[in-house]
C-alpha cells in the first residue's frame, strides 16, 4: 500500500525517521559485532571456560566433561592465535 503524501514537510518527517531507524540498525550491528569479537577472542575463551566451571554443575556436581571441553578449547585457541 503506497503512502500519499500531502505536502513536503511530511516527506521529509518520514525521510528523516527512515535515516535514523537506519542508524541505530547500523549501530545495534556494530555494537553486537564487537561484543561477539571481544567475547570470542582466544583471551577471553580461557576466562570463559573457567568460569564456565561454575555453571556446569549437574546434579550430582560439577559436570566435567562440558568444562574439561571448554578449557581444551580455550588451550588449543590460545595456541593458534598465540595470546
Amino acid at each position: 500500500m503506497q503512502k500519499t503524501y500531502k505536502s513536503f514537510k511530511e516527506i521529509d518527517k518520514e525521510l528523516r525517521i527512515l535515516k535514523l531507524k537506519k542508524e541505530i540498525a547500523i549501530w545495534t550491528m556494530k555494537n553486537e559485532s564487537e561484543q561477539l569479537k571481544y567475547s570470542l577472542a582466544p583471551k577471553n575463551l580461557a576466562l570463559n571456560a573457567i568460569s564456565s566451571l561454575s555453571r556446569t554443575r549437574s546434579t550430582h556436581g560439577i559436570n566435567w566433561k562440558v568444562a574439561i571441553r571448554n578449557i581444551i578449547i580455550a588451550f588449543v585457541a590460545k595456541r593458534i592465535f598465540r595470546i
